[in-house]
């Protein structure tokens, strides 16, 4: 089968760009864990690599690693509003704006440095404590100016009206379950309408009863997204799937989440995902068949990366 994409992962959090540290990274495990265990490809959303002379060491410390590690696509800082709760918590890792002019001047400055993608973070109730929020005009001025360079944007969220605000303003994908309640059926037609793919991370916001079966029903492309940090995608990665199934998800649904439509999320549909002439060789060999019970994912025969055997 193909290998795996996480769409929401916190893997590059913790390094810090010195000398040390990059060594440390080339001679580690940890990204060779998580590819060992079939996350081939994952998706930094959040971390601090938002400056242009950071990103190129870490972009040159990855390709310079001994051995294979997963692909890497990286949005660096996640940005939202000046004043927010995610501010405080992450410092290094989120970019304060308020109004149209700075929302696009931060959005310009992460592209120029190198991001592959951009994360907002819409969210006015954060860990229990209010806080302020990006709003329309900001979101409209970061998806504008992605979009104007062909950058996606994904937002996290946590309610049904956070994420109306995000596909309203042309918002690319969902970073969680868009609330804890029943999603509205207009919600549904919404997601399906834009094509919007929505990440499952059950650990942060599991869907209500029910509600995965009704977008998966509906057309809606659900992807994987454990929202792990370091190495722990590993293992969030078989978990999730397995959550996905006792949510209501067939055993195939839960692989395509976590290949094809994981692929296309990040924006790397054209490459990887699927099993295709000329298409990376990312493949996992599974010693019995995952459509029937994806807990073997567990215990993989191999993984090859790009033709190259793993392990």
């Amino acid at each position: 089968m193909p290998g795996m994409v996480d769409t929401h992962t916190h893997q590059l959090n913790e390094l810090r760009l010195d000398g040390t540290t990059l060594e440390g990274l080339r001679a580690s495990t940890h990204l060779e864990l998580p590819l060992r265990t079939g996350l081939t490809t994952f998706r930094d959303l959040g971390s601090a690599y938002g400056d242009e002379a950071a990103l190129e060491q870490l972009r040159a410390a990855l390709a310079e690693h001994d051995t294979p590690i997963p692909t890497v696509v990286i949005a660096g800082p996640l940005i939202t509003q000046s004043g927010s709760e995610a501010l405080r918590l992450w410092p290094e890792q989120a970019i304060g704006v308020t109004g149209e002019s700075e929302a696009a001047a931060a959005t310009l400055d992460l592209i120029n440095s190198g991001v592959d993608q951009i994360k907002v973070f819409i969210d006015e109730d954060l860990r229990g404590t209010a806080t302020s929020s990006l709003g329309e005009v900001e979101i409209a001025a970061i998806v504008a100016a992605a979009h104007d360079h062909g950058m996606w944007v994904t937002a996290h969220v946590s309610t049904e009206s956070e994420a109306w605000l995000a596909l309203q303003n042309g918002v690319d994908g969902l970073a969680h379950w868009p609330g804890h309640g029943a999603i509205s059926d207009e919600m549904i037609e919404a997601l399906v309408a834009a094509g919007t793919p929505v990440a499952t991370s059950f650990k942060v916001s599991p869907p209500a009863k029910g509600d995965l079966r009704r977008l998966l029903d509906a057309g809606v492309r659900v992807v994987l997204g454990t929202d792990a940090p370091g190495a722990g995608s590993a293992v969030a990665t078989w978990r999730e799937l397995d959550l996905m199934v006792q949510a209501g998800a067939t055993p195939m649904e839960a692989i395509i989440a976590s290949t094809r439509d994981a692929a296309y999320a990040v924006g790397l549909g054209d490459e990887i995902g699927t099993i295709e002439v000329g298409k990376r060789a990312d493949l996992l060999l599974v010693g019995a068949d995952p459509a029937q019970d994806v807990t073997v994912l567990s215990d993989l025969i191999a993984v090859i990366k790009d033709g190259v055997l793993v392990g």
